[in-house]
């Protein structure tokens, strides 16, 4: 599907969520409350700005008793997302690393030497000294090299062990 498509079905997939949120009258505030996300973040689902992650999906049908709706719109949606092979998810398991706390674009331009962009909770850094991205670069390619493929990352993310039973017991006690 192409990324144009794929971004008219989330627009879709945002429709029926307001459409069945006012057909149980309930606000953005207070359907959000009801599935742990703001009534903010449920507004930018509705637009197609945002997409939720499966666990939201899911609370939204329990909550608008949609039977499902909401989940399997999402699983065909990401199963095709053109971006579907771009995922790595790197687990637990494989313990600390240098970028836990932030994000780290590797850029490599024609008339240009690479650089790199990290971003933290509270400021980003353009690099460009050679010597600091390679050592960017090599940090990156030792998460690759810990990280799941792309199947086993969807697998994983589409399932229920993201968020753990500890999340879904506090869900229910909430």
């Amino acid at each position: 599907m192409a990324k144009g498509k794929q971004d008219e079905a989330w627009g879709v997939f945002g429709e029926l969520l307001k459409d069945r949120r006012e057909a149980a009258g309930l606000s953005q505030s207070e359907l959000g409350a009801r599935v742990f996300v703001s009534g903010g973040y449920i507004g930018l689902f509705e637009q197609g700005i945002r997409k939720p992650q499966l666990d939201v999906a899911k609370r939204i049908d329990e909550v608008l008793q949609t039977g499902g709706i909401f989940e399997r719109t999402w699983r065909k949606l990401i199963n095709e997302s053109p971006y579907a092979s771009y995922f790595h998810v790197l687990p637990r398991s494989a313990g600390a690393h240098a970028y836990m706390t932030g994000t780290l674009k590797l850029m490599e331009f024609a008339d240009a030497p690479p650089t790199a962009y990290t971003e933290t909770e509270y400021s980003g850094t353009l690099l460009d000294d050679p010597a600091v991205v390679k050592q960017a670069q090599r940090a990156y390619d030792h998460l690759r090299v810990a990280a799941l493929s792309p199947e086993a990352s969807l697998d994983l993310i589409g399932s229920d062990r993201i968020g753990g039973e500890d999340y879904r017991r506090c869900a229910r006690t909430t």
